[in-house]
């Protein structure tokens, strides 16, 4: 009980002497750093792509912004010092925007989880940003295993779905060399690949017009 009254009173004294500050200084209130709430706070990237995690401050003045993950509480970044060996991760400022973005190249699963933007100001004021990252599913239609006259022509059709960005192409491999719209010499095996896309399923079809034993 008494420790709560002394707390009250702290508040109290504290209260008078920003309302003693707010008199000598005009707009000292609109001078204290604050976040921008307009940017994001959900952030979804695709692995293998790149997550920019943003965070606009306000009236940043000489004060410090840090960048921390929270699933291990490990400080990332002061300003644009890096803290972590994962050159992977970086901060990019941009003092026309105030911003400080926390750029992650070659997203992971593992990176999927919650960020702490935190400005040294007194109190500190905190801000989180939660990144998830989307893995696209990869499935190849039909049995296994083909068996087919030599000379005949073999449609393999991959289905790739939850995909956030449209990929630039896709790689099949042959004998493990991989090809992309282009033709395999060995064997004189000529392959073609037809794409049909749709707004969640994005398919690729291989059709391998000879077939040599």
């Amino acid at each position: 009980m008494e420790a709560a009254t002394r707390l009250r009173r702290i508040y109290i004294v504290f209260g008078i002497l920003w309302t003693l500050t707010e008199s000598i200084v005009p707009g000292a209130r609109s001078m204290i750093p604050s976040f921008d709430t307009s940017s994001p706070v959900n952030v979804t990237a695709q692995v293998g792509s790149y997550a920019y995690l943003t965070c606009r401050v306000r009236n940043l003045g000489n004060k410090s912004v840090s960048w921390i993950r929270k699933s291990d509480a490990h400080l990332l970044a002061v300003d644009k010092e890096s803290f972590i060996a994962d050159t992977r991760i970086i901060v990019v400022h941009s003092a026309v925007h105030d911003t400080w973005t926390l750029q992650i190249r070659g997203v992971k699963s593992s990176d999927t989880g919650d960020y702490e933007c935190q400005v040294s100001s007194e109190p500190k004021i905190s801000r989180i940003v939660s990144l998830s990252v989307v893995v696209p599913t990869i499935e190849i239609k039909g049995d296994p295993d083909i068996y087919v006259m030599a000379g005949s022509s073999v449609n393999l059709n991959c289905v790739i779905t939850g995909y956030i960005d449209e990929p630039a192409f896709v790689l099949w491999r042959h004998h493990g060399k991989e090809t992309v719209q282009t033709v395999i010499s060995s064997d004189s095996t000529q392959v073609t690949i037809f794409s049909n896309f749709d707004s969640a399923v994005r398919n690729r079809k291989l059709n391998i017009v000879k077939i040599f034993c």
